[in-house]
Protein backbone atom coordinates (compact mmCIF):
# COMPACT_ATOMS: atom_id res chain seq x y z
CA UNK A 1 0.00 0.00 0.00
CA UNK A 2 2.46 2.37 1.19
CA UNK A 3 4.70 1.55 -2.07
CA UNK A 4 2.03 2.59 -4.29
CA UNK A 5 0.97 5.31 -2.91
CA UNK A 6 4.93 6.49 -3.49
CA UNK A 7 4.72 5.28 -6.89
CA UNK A 8 1.71 6.83 -7.86
CA UNK A 9 2.68 10.14 -6.04
CA UNK A 10 5.84 9.96 -7.83
CA UNK A 11 4.07 9.48 -11.08
CA UNK A 12 1.67 12.83 -10.62
CA UNK A 13 4.84 15.02 -9.41
CA UNK A 14 6.58 13.67 -13.03
CA UNK A 15 3.50 14.17 -15.29
CA UNK A 16 3.07 18.00 -13.16
CA UNK A 17 6.07 18.58 -14.25
CA UNK A 18 6.20 17.60 -17.63
CA UNK A 19 3.37 19.35 -18.41
CA UNK A 20 4.73 22.56 -16.78
CA UNK A 21 8.06 21.86 -19.21
CA UNK A 22 6.03 21.39 -22.34
CA UNK A 23 3.82 24.64 -21.91
CA UNK A 24 3.73 28.38 -22.84
CA UNK A 25 3.22 31.07 -21.58
CA UNK A 26 2.30 34.07 -23.97
CA UNK A 27 0.73 37.71 -23.51
CA UNK A 28 -0.57 39.26 -26.45
CA UNK A 29 -2.21 42.55 -26.81
CA UNK A 30 -4.18 44.44 -29.86
CA UNK A 31 -7.41 46.04 -31.43
CA UNK A 32 -10.49 44.63 -31.96
CA UNK A 33 -13.64 45.20 -34.22
CA UNK A 34 -17.09 43.77 -33.26
CA UNK A 35 -20.37 43.62 -35.35
CA UNK A 36 -23.38 43.42 -32.96
CA UNK A 37 -26.37 41.79 -34.77
CA UNK A 38 -29.38 43.70 -34.64
CA UNK A 39 -30.90 45.91 -36.74
CA UNK A 40 -29.21 49.33 -36.45
CA UNK A 41 -25.83 48.37 -37.70
CA UNK A 42 -24.01 49.10 -34.06
CA UNK A 43 -20.41 48.37 -33.46
CA UNK A 44 -17.63 48.36 -30.72
CA UNK A 45 -14.05 48.96 -31.15
CA UNK A 46 -11.58 47.99 -28.23
CA UNK A 47 -8.00 47.62 -27.06
CA UNK A 48 -7.14 43.70 -25.66
CA UNK A 49 -4.88 42.30 -23.48
CA UNK A 50 -4.73 37.93 -23.67
CA UNK A 51 -2.56 35.55 -21.36
CA UNK A 52 -2.49 31.99 -22.79
CA UNK A 53 -1.16 29.13 -21.28
CA UNK A 54 -0.75 26.35 -23.81
CA UNK A 55 0.35 22.54 -23.33
CA UNK A 56 0.62 19.70 -25.68
CA UNK A 57 -2.43 20.42 -27.52
CA UNK A 58 -4.85 22.31 -24.81
CA UNK A 59 -4.40 25.54 -23.18
CA UNK A 60 -6.21 28.26 -21.54
CA UNK A 61 -6.74 31.83 -21.91
CA UNK A 62 -7.63 34.93 -19.91
CA UNK A 63 -8.33 38.46 -21.93
CA UNK A 64 -9.44 41.41 -20.31
CA UNK A 65 -10.32 44.36 -22.94
CA UNK A 66 -11.81 47.93 -23.11
CA UNK A 67 -14.21 49.29 -25.82
CA UNK A 68 -16.40 52.15 -27.35
CA UNK A 69 -19.12 52.77 -29.47
CA UNK A 70 -22.89 51.37 -29.00
CA UNK A 71 -22.13 49.54 -25.38
CA UNK A 72 -18.65 50.98 -24.38
CA UNK A 73 -17.28 49.71 -21.42
CA UNK A 74 -14.92 46.64 -20.17
CA UNK A 75 -14.89 42.63 -20.67
CA UNK A 76 -12.80 39.63 -19.25
CA UNK A 77 -13.23 36.44 -20.97
CA UNK A 78 -11.67 32.89 -19.72
CA UNK A 79 -11.51 30.13 -22.38
CA UNK A 80 -9.74 26.33 -22.70
CA UNK A 81 -8.58 26.44 -26.21
CA UNK A 82 -7.02 23.76 -28.51
CA UNK A 83 -3.76 24.63 -30.31
CA UNK A 84 -2.71 22.78 -34.04
CA UNK A 85 0.69 23.38 -35.56
CA UNK A 86 -0.66 23.73 -39.19
CA UNK A 87 2.37 24.30 -41.28
CA UNK A 88 5.84 26.13 -40.48
CA UNK A 89 5.50 28.71 -38.07
CA UNK A 90 1.78 28.65 -38.41
CA UNK A 91 -0.46 27.56 -35.26
CA UNK A 92 -4.39 27.02 -35.58
CA UNK A 93 -6.12 28.22 -31.93
CA UNK A 94 -9.98 27.29 -31.43
CA UNK A 95 -11.66 27.89 -28.13
CA UNK A 96 -14.47 29.02 -25.99
CA UNK A 97 -15.33 30.25 -22.55
CA UNK A 98 -17.43 32.21 -21.12
CA UNK A 99 -17.23 36.12 -21.03
CA UNK A 100 -18.34 38.94 -18.72
CA UNK A 101 -19.52 42.34 -20.10
CA UNK A 102 -19.90 46.18 -18.26
CA UNK A 103 -21.62 48.67 -20.20
CA UNK A 104 -20.89 51.69 -18.68
CA UNK A 105 -23.51 53.43 -20.72
CA UNK A 106 -26.62 51.97 -19.76
CA UNK A 107 -24.76 50.85 -16.35
CA UNK A 108 -25.24 47.40 -16.80
CA UNK A 109 -24.10 44.00 -16.72
CA UNK A 110 -24.08 41.09 -19.30
CA UNK A 111 -22.57 37.43 -19.01
CA UNK A 112 -21.92 35.84 -23.06
CA UNK A 113 -20.48 32.49 -24.26
CA UNK A 114 -17.72 32.82 -26.91
CA UNK A 115 -15.83 30.68 -29.28
CA UNK A 116 -12.95 32.22 -31.55
CA UNK A 117 -10.61 30.78 -34.06
CA UNK A 118 -6.91 32.34 -34.45
CA UNK A 119 -4.26 31.55 -36.54
CA UNK A 120 -0.86 32.27 -35.48
CA UNK A 121 2.51 33.36 -37.15
CA UNK A 122 5.88 32.97 -35.46
CA UNK A 123 8.30 35.69 -36.59
CA UNK A 124 11.61 35.28 -33.94
CA UNK A 125 12.59 35.69 -31.12
CA UNK A 126 9.50 34.62 -29.21
CA UNK A 127 6.91 37.18 -30.95
CA UNK A 128 4.14 36.55 -33.44
CA UNK A 129 1.17 38.06 -34.71
CA UNK A 130 -2.45 36.71 -34.92
CA UNK A 131 -6.09 37.57 -36.28
CA UNK A 132 -8.86 36.00 -34.58
CA UNK A 133 -12.59 35.77 -35.19
CA UNK A 134 -15.05 35.31 -32.86
CA UNK A 135 -18.79 35.14 -31.80
CA UNK A 136 -20.42 36.19 -28.86
CA UNK A 137 -23.70 34.73 -27.32
CA UNK A 138 -25.84 36.54 -24.75
CA UNK A 139 -26.83 34.65 -22.44
CA UNK A 140 -27.85 37.71 -19.57
CA UNK A 141 -28.16 40.86 -19.84
CA UNK A 142 -30.16 43.59 -17.62
CA UNK A 143 -30.69 45.53 -20.56
CA UNK A 144 -31.20 44.05 -24.23
CA UNK A 145 -27.55 43.28 -25.12
CA UNK A 146 -26.80 42.25 -29.13
CA UNK A 147 -25.00 38.89 -29.90
CA UNK A 148 -21.64 40.25 -31.39
CA UNK A 149 -19.30 39.06 -34.37
CA UNK A 150 -16.09 40.06 -33.79
CA UNK A 151 -12.44 40.35 -35.26
CA UNK A 152 -9.27 40.94 -33.65
CA UNK A 153 -5.67 41.30 -34.81
CA UNK A 154 -2.87 41.34 -32.59
CA UNK A 155 0.93 40.67 -31.70
CA UNK A 156 2.09 37.75 -28.71
CA UNK A 157 5.48 37.87 -26.81
CA UNK A 158 6.11 34.05 -25.34
CA UNK A 159 8.09 33.35 -22.50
Amino acid sequence: MKRNLIQTTFVSVLMAGMGSALADTSLGFGASYQFLTGNNNVNNTGLFVQFDQSGLLVGSRLEAGIQQGNNPGFNLKAAVMAELPAALGLTLKFGAGPEVLRDTRNNSWAVSGYVFASPEFDLALGLSAFAELSYSKVLYAQVPTPDAFGVKAGVRFTF
